[in-house]
């Protein structure tokens, strides 16, 4: 296994000579396609902490609802393949109830 910078890979992938795996939301790109992996999912995840005394906490979770379902559009406007995934999928966003967040 090799480690190089991403435009390196995205070339080596265009011309034929790697297989590369990526985020589901990779930017649409000449010459990529991109397929989501079957069967159980690559999960990616960003922590955020707060603290819960903080002026802000009461708010936290509205911030983090916004900020998520805009990442998510913007995403998906600069990928189609992510923007297909996510309309067939129930739910991308962690589960308050199983304490995934907060």
């Amino acid at each position: 296994m090799y480690e190089t910078d991403t435009a390196s890979c995205v070339h080596l992938v265009q011309v034929g000579r790697a297989v590369g795996l990526c985020r589901a939301a990779f930017p649409d790109t000449a010459g990529l396609v991109t397929r989501p992996l079957a069967g159980t999912q690559l999960v990616w995840r960003h922590l955020i902490g707060r603290h819960p005394a903080a002026p802000a906490a009461p708010a936290a979770p509205s911030v983090l609802d916004r900020a998520t379902r805009a990442a998510q559009a913007e995403a998906a406007v600069r990928s189609r393949s992510y923007a297909a995934w996510r309309d067939g999928t129930p739910s991308i966003t962690p589960n308050r109830e199983r304490n995934d967040i907060f």
